[in-house]
């Protein structure tokens, strides 16, 4: 399977192993690591549990019962003005990469509060509403330059590419076509679609057009998390 596997521990009988399988290295932050139950002879999982942390240890009883650490992140988003500072989000929730929309109005963040990382918008009169609800992980959001679009880093294609939506994320769309690992999406003025590519093949700074055509490379080597300039250039 693809991901990152915890500690692994054998039932009593031999017959079943017990771990914890991450999707992604996002999973340190509680979105998408599940407890598996994976029968030795006919290959088979069963997912049974869901656990904040990748890197958990496990052990268990004859009746079957499982026990585990639980390494939880809390992070909470903080606006600081030039006043007054306020707690945009509190709560136990890891609450991540915030990214004003272009009125400053509202603030879109990944945040893994329904137990699956998700993106969510906050607006300035406290109301916090979730905007993407896939079981695949959701992340690095942003808006494009009008603020009339998202677009963010998911795995619903079966690996990381980079997605665009409407502002409320109905009308999602995949962009890129990377084939491994697209993240750290940005937008131009201009229509073009700037984000990080870790494909060992092509590795590097590209931009797409936000229909998928003409993906070029910009930058090559190991870059991540580009940012456009506010003309573009």
């Amino acid at each position: 399977k693809a991901g990152e596997v915890s500690t692994v521990v054998w039932s009593a009988d031999g017959d079943e192993v017990f771990y914890v399988r991450a999707e992604s290295v996002e999973a340190i932050v509680g979105s998408s690591a599940r407890v598996i139950r994976h029968d030795v002879d006919s290959d088979e999982t069963e997912v049974i549990g869901w656990a904040s942390h990748n890197g958990a240890m496990l052990d268990v009883l004859a009746d079957g019962k499982l026990v585990m650490d639980v390494r939880s992140s809390r992070d909470n988003l903080r606006e600081i003005g030039a006043e007054a500072s306020r707690w945009v989000t509190r709560g136990n929730s890891s609450d991540r990469q915030p990214a004003y929309s272009p009125d400053g109005k509202s603030l879109l963040f990944s945040s893994n509060r329904s137990g699956n990382l998700d993106l969510w918008i906050a607006a300035t009169d406290g109301t916090v509403r979730r905007i993407t609800d896939d079981g695949a992980e959701d992340w690095d959001p942003g808006f494009t330059p009008d603020g009339k679009k998202i677009v963010w880093s998911s795995g619903r294609s079966g690996n990381l590419e980079i997605w665009m939506a409407n502002a409320d994320g109905s009308g999602a769309k995949q962009i890129s076509k990377d084939g491994v690992d697209a993240e750290n999406p940005t937008a131009t003025p201009d229509g073009w679609i700037v984000y990080s590519s870790f494909n060992t093949q092509k590795r590097g700074i590209w931009r797409v057009r936000a229909d998928g055509t003409q993906a070029t490379q910009l930058v090559a080597g190991l870059t991540a998390l580009p940012d456009v300039s506010p003309d573009g250039k």
